[in-house]
C-alpha cells in the first residue's frame, strides 16, 4: 500500500471507533433515561416521564444517525481494505 492510502485507512479506523464510541454513549443515555422514566413513574411525575420520553425519542434518532454513519465508514473500510489485498495478491 502506498502512505497516502495507509494515512486513508487510519482516518477511516479513526472515525470508525469515534462513531463506536458515540454510538455506545448514546446507547447507555437511552437506558439510563429509561431508568429515570421508571422513577419518574413509580413517583407519579407526569411531566418528568413526558420529558425523559422526549429526550429518549431524541436519544434514539440521533444513536440511528450514529450507526448508520458507522456501517457506512466500515464499509468504505472493508472494501479499501480488500481491493488494497487484492491489489498486493495480484502483483505477487
Amino acid at each position: 500500500q502506498t502512505p497516502a492510502r495507509r494515512r486513508q485507512a487510519l482516518r477511516q479506523g479513526v472515525a470508525v471507533l469515534a462513531l463506536l464510541q458515540a454510538r455506545t454513549w448514546l446507547h447507555w443515555m437511552f437506558c439510563r433515561s429509561l431508568g429515570g422514566m421508571t422513577r419518574a413513574s413509580m413517583a407519579g411525575d407526569v411531566p418528568s416521564v413526558v420529558a425523559e420520553f422526549l429526550v429518549n425519542c431524541v436519544v434514539v434518532c440521533m444513536g440511528g444517525v450514529a450507526d448508520q454513519m458507522l456501517r457506512h465508514q466500515v464499509g468504505h473500510l472493508t472494501v479499501d481494505l480488500w481491493s488494497g489485498a487484492l491489489g498486493h495478491l495480484q502483483r505477487r
